[in-house]
């Protein structure tokens, strides 16, 4: 029988011979080399392209083929052109492989891997498998650039047993190329996903997707080109996870989280962030306009800081229609005024990422875009809301979908007068109160009380989903 071929045997026709020799068919090893694709493409040429797919994920040990702690997870996997045709692996480049789980609260279980090139082996079809050298641990990893500035409360487990869940492994390969002297490159990303423990319920997460990014984006690709999936992105950008912090690199960014429902938040309300915009709650719930701006800034990894404070969400009605005048905006300063009409043109379409991306069209939405609204976290609403101060949070451990950060936990930031404001709500959510909540507990209230929506129960069926999930102003 013919040996497997990997991909750091680089004599293949001396190995078909001998295992003619061996007696083996060759119909029963891997097919012979295609040739390698040209790496210099004229303006006229179209790229190839890079087509990973998984075909199966095994190494389950338990009886129903779940996982447990101490198994490899195996992947078989196909890396095509967009013709159909193979590529053979030594053509690619910046490999990695990775797992993380589990879905309702994603950590770093495996961490990325680039040894695809030494352990990956080619079958008789063409395709590809792949298993991790480390088995599957008993408790968590620390998310990347991990520090005390996060911990249990952002949903951070480290250290902790492995939960019994759905997890994800990752892969991602890319094909660098020039045209007419300036450098590409192709990417591929595919993911898989599989349970741990016997009682885990096969519970994928999709709140955003690829079709939805592409509304914008048309073809997006991050980390200098090596991956184009959401899916992928949930693998690094874990709970917990935070920026580089190089004091050589402007000066270091400490405490910046990079947590992916925290970070993709604030990379598309930049320029409509309280905190950008030098607006902040005080301890004692009154509204600061004079607090110093803080720029969005992230650390990349050549060195080099790069400045978010400008960005937009250019989908309507942000940058046209704000939403309506907080209670007592008309007495703030002029000042006060212009910093709150910009954050009222923040982002507010919320389906644009979560829901359907072209409406009547042949594109689904987001499998699990709706738990955007059904599980609301201050993670992710305080991404936006940045000026709003917590001033409960509960201490349950994050061991089940409910991860202990949602909106009900207490928010108290309010507006007013000046540039201070002392008027609170008794909302128990997020307090702010918008002066349209304001006109219909007026017009609703007995003498004795009133009632404002908590943000946290809008439906998401709303036709401008914007009011359905954002807290009201």
């Amino acid at each position: 029988m013919k040996p497997a071929r990997t991909l750091l045997q680089v004599l293949p026709s001396l190995l078909l011979s001998c295992a003619g020799c061996g007696g083996g068919s060759s119909e029963s090893g891997p097919p012979p080399d295609p040739p390698d694709e040209p790496t210099q493409l004229l303006p006229s040429d179209d790229a190839p392209g890079v087509v990973l797919s998984i075909d199966s994920l095994s190494g389950g040990s338990n009886s129903d083929g779940s996982f447990r702690s101490g198994d490899r997870v195996t992947l078989h996997f196909r890396v095509e052109k967009r013709d159909g045709t193979r590529w053979n692996l030594h053509e690619l480049s910046a490999p990695g492989a990775i797992v993380s789980g589990p879905s309702f609260n994603y950590q770093r279980v495996i961490a990325e891997q680039t040894d695809l090139a030494e352990r990956a082996v080619e079958q008789s079809d063409g395709s590809w498998v792949y298993t991790f050298a480390d088995p599957l641990p008993a408790a968590y990893l620390a998310p990347l650039n991990d520090s005390s500035s996060f911990g249990a409360l952002e949903g951070e487990l480290t250290g902790d047993p492995l939960l019994s869940g759905t997890y994800s492994a990752g892969l991602a390969l890319a094909w660098d190329y020039s045209v007419a002297g300036k450098p590409f490159r192709e990417a591929g990303n595919a993911s898989a996903d599989f349970r741990l423990g016997a009682s885990a319920v096969f519970a994928p997460r999709a709140l955003v997707g690829e079709s939805n990014c592409a509304r914008c984006h048309v073809s997006l690709r991050y980390h200098d080109g090596r991956f184009s999936s959401v899916a992928l992105c949930l693998l690094c950008h874990t709970s917990g996870a935070e920026d580089t912090n190089d004091p050589l690199i402007g000066g270091g960014t400490p405490g910046v989280s990079i947590d992916f429902r925290v970070l993709m938040h604030k990379l598309h309300n930049g320029r409509h962030q309280p905190s950008v915009l030098g607006v902040t709650t005080l301890s004692d719930g009154t509204r600061d306009y004079l607090a110093t701006p803080a720029a969005l800034e992230y650390a990349r990894p050549d060195g080099t800081l790069v400045d978010f404070s400008h960005v937009g969400f250019p989908v309507w009605p942000n940058r046209t229609l704000p939403t309506l005048k907080d209670f007592g905006w008309s007495a703030l300063t002029p000042q006060a005024q212009a910093q709150e009409d910009l954050i009222r043109t923040g982002v507010t379409d919320c389906a644009s990422c979560h829901g359907d991306p072209d409406g009547a069209g042949p594109l689904e939405a987001p499998a699990q875009g709706a738990v955007a609204y059904t599980e609301p976290s201050l993670r992710a609403c305080g991404s936006c809301h940045d000026d709003i101060v917590p001033t409960t949070r509960s201490a349950r451990p994050a061991t089940s979908p409910s991860i202990p950060t949602g909106p009900a936990a207490g928010c108290t930031s309010t507006a007013g007068t000046g540039t201070r404001s002392s008027i609170r709500s008794s909302t128990p959510g997020c307090t702010r109160r918008s002066q349209r909540s304001e006109r219909r507990a007026a017009a609703t209230a007995t003498a004795t009380s009133t009632r404002a929506r908590s943000c946290s129960s809008r439906s998401p069926s709303r036709t401008i989903p914007a009011r359905a999930c954002r807290p009201a102003r």
